[in-house]
């Protein structure tokens, strides 16, 4: 009688199957284990292989010497722009040191430069001379510079006068300039 009654499982075929359960996934297990571990593997190679970490590392220099660059080319390009604008500046702007030295070496011996003004667009020239003939000369000097000198587009005699006191006579004449 007590045969038929089972309270508790014994050895056989129910073991059989839980064992080969258990079989199959320690199995299954080290698969899985194998897999990860070959995946890892590859992956860790491959990233050593892989040229990504110098490009990046390329690619940060790069960048660094671009904009280093770029700052270095910005600083040209003002200073190029300067230095066009003082050209246009010296360019335009009317040159009277000439005007100066042509004046004075047109003044013969016997004339002296009284005074010389120099606005934007005008000179007048002030000579004294102690001769008629010296002022004379040094008029038709600074008429042949108008002639032949395009820096002169028009000449004025605005002035000749005598000092009574000092004997000199005085030519002033006004120029503009182009």
């Amino acid at each position: 009688m007590n045969s038929g009654i089972n309270l508790l499982q014994t050895k056989g075929k129910d073991a059989d199957v839980n064992s080969k359960v258990l079989l199959g996934y320690r199995i299954v297990s080290v698969v899985l284990l194998c897999i990860v571990l070959l995946s890892g593997v590859t992956f860790l190679v491959m990233k050593l292989q892989s040229p990504l970490p110098k490009l990046k590392g390329e690619e940060r220099n790069l960048r660094r010497n671009l904009t280093a660059f770029a700052r270095r080319q910005t600083k040209v390009d003002i200073i190029q722009n300067r230095l066009l604008y003082i050209n246009n500046i010296i360019k335009s702007r009317t040159k009277y040191d000439e005007i100066i030295d042509i004046i004075d070496t047109e003044i013969p011996s016997g004339a002296a430069l009284e005074s010389l003004e120099i606005d934007k667009k005008t000179v007048y020239v002030t000579v004294a001379s102690s001769s008629l003939s010296d002022i004379n000369s040094a008029y038709e000097k600074i008429i042949s510079l108008a002639g032949r000198d395009i820096r002169f587009k028009r000449l004025f005699l605005n002035d000749l006068s005598i000092d009574t006191k000092s004997g000199e006579y005085l030519l002033t004449l006004k120029a503009d300039t182009i």
